[in-house]
């Protein structure tokens, strides 16, 4: 199965964002009104109806991340964008399959406000992730030959983007949209072997669900 690597737009209009820390309202595509974008969120954009509303959900279920909507961008360097040119479903799969584990330990925190389930129902929250975009850095085929180490060090494996919108698990209304970016980076310089992708992949996942969980701890 080949990824879909559809070019998506960001559905809010116009909108240029900026260092502010104060909350304001945006338009948004395809609804009525406009949405409340906070401004002390730890992720790029996080838009809510109102602050008060996510209060009242105690559950989350947490699908696994969709990649169909994934976009591989072109890069300065031909060889790294022909090694990404026929990447299927199937060899993305074991990178975003920790999604799932890393999600449960977070939200299975008793510190809270949300616990993960598997059943939707009153104040539950479903959180849709997809990944849109995707620049790399380093070659996709070495990353797959077993225990090869590629002499270059890597400080960034790519850039990420994820898109993540949170909906009442009953009603499937929209309850808070949010999209961020990211450089994917160990914490040490590393090499660009099959073992490591798979470690930055998983630490990208903690750094967006963390944060997540952490911006609806505070509102």
């Amino acid at each position: 199965m080949k990824i879909i690597k559809l070019t998506t737009a960001l559905i809010i209009s116009g909108l240029l964002f900026s260092c502010a820390t104060q909350d304001k309202e945006v338009p948004v595509d395809g609804l009525d009104k406009p949405m409340l974008l906070l401004g002390d969120s730890q992720l790029g954009v996080f838009l809510v109806n109102d602050r008060n509303e996510l209060k009242k959900y105690s559950k989350i279920i947490v699908p696994l991340i969709r990649v169909d909507a994934l976009k591989i961008m072109t890069t300065r360097d031909r060889s790294t964008d022909i090694s990404w040119e026929n990447v299927s479903y199937e060899d993305i799969l074991p990178y975003i399959t920790p999604y799932e584990s890393v999600a449960n330990k977070i939200f299975k925190s008793s510190r809270g406000p949300l616990t993960i389930t598997d059943e939707p129902g009153e104040n539950t929250l479903r959180l849709d992730a997809s990944l849109i975009a995707f620049r790399p850095n380093v070659h996709f085929n070495a990353s797959l030959e077993s225990n090869t180490v590629v002499k270059e060090t890597i400080r960034s494996y790519g850039d990420l983007k994820i898109r993540m919108r949170l909906v009442d698990s009953k009603s499937g209304k929209l309850v808070a949209f949010i999209e961020d970016d990211v450089k994917m980076a160990l914490t040490v310089d590393s090499t660009n072997t099959t073992g490591n992708m798979r470690r930055v992949w998983k630490q990208t996942f903690k750094h967006w669900l963390s944060r997540l969980r952490s911006d609806i701890k505070r509102l």
